[in-house]
């Protein structure tokens, strides 16, 4: 793992500084790798956030002028987010020029589903918005190295690399835009 690391650190976003990550627990648990791949990036994350947070956060790092041109939002995972809420954001952030990049989740919860087919639907009326596919992810690859700790979402030590690599690759395509 320290190799996959090494050779990324190598190719960091040289344009990191336009990048700013809202997020919740699993943010903070990928800020060692995170900050590796993009180190200039703002970052604002908190235990237990929610995605109805999102506004007021957006306002108040456009105001201090800390707000990105690519925002990357993963606060899909402690509550249920209605596509009127996704669409809200999406709009107010491309409004100002600026490209969303949003986490989907996967977390042993009643709105899990709800969250990833909304996100899913907001990908599809607004197709400029990026999804990084965690859920997928978690599926797919986190078979010999469990990405996830035994209560199903928080990160282990492979899971905050593989998720940081899943948001780092999206926010390089944002950046190409």
């Amino acid at each position: 793992m320290r190799a996959i690391v090494t050779a990324i650190a190598c190719i960091k976003l040289s344009l990191a500084q336009s990048i700013t990550i809202l997020g919740d627990s699993l943010i903070l648990a990928s800020m060692r790798y995170i900050r590796a791949f993009m180190p200039e990036a703002y970052i604002d994350a908190k235990v237990g956030r929610k995605f109805q947070e999102a506004i007021p956060l957006i306002d108040a790092l456009e105001q201090s002028q800390k707000l990105g041109k690519v925002v990357v939002i993963n606060l899909t995972t402690n509550a249920p987010v209605s596509l009127r809420e996704l669409l809200e954001v999406s709009d107010r952030l491309s409004a100002s020029g600026r490209q969303l990049v949003i986490v989907n989740t996967r977390v042993p919860r009643h709105w899990e589903s709800y969250n990833n087919e909304n996100i899913k639907t907001l990908s599809i009326l607004r197709p400029q918005v990026l999804v990084v596919d965690w859920h997928l992810i978690t599926h797919s690859v986190c078979h010999d190295e469990p990405c996830l700790k035994k209560d199903g979402y928080h990160l282990t030590e492979a899971g905050t690399l593989l998720y940081s690599l899943a948001i780092y690759s999206k926010v390089s395509k944002a950046l190409e835009r």
